[in-house]
């Protein structure tokens, strides 16, 4: 399992970046496929995909592979995919 966020507010992780936090999770997660031995996973739940891509659309699909990251999403989220 990825541990969850460890700071609070007011900590010094507070400040982070949210992009430096998601990749730290990313990171985390690529630890994780390749201590497991898995080639990739699927991340579809809203809440797990918003947290590991920053997507917040409600339609589409993460995968991520050790090295590499897919959003798989329908036509009506293509621009928001791409930040």
């Amino acid at each position: 399992m990825i541990d969850g966020e460890p700071g609070r507010v007011g900590s010094a992780l507070a400040s982070e970046s949210i992009p430096s936090k998601r990749a730290g999770r990313i990171a985390k997660l690529e630890a994780e496929l390749e201590r497991r031995g898995l080639d990739a996973i699927i991340i579809s739940g809203f809440e797990n995909r918003l947290y590991f891509t920053g997507f917040s659309g409600s339609a589409g699909v993460a995968l991520f592979t050790p090295g590499r990251r897919y959003m798989l999403v329908d036509f009506r989220y293509v621009e928001q995919a791409r930040l």
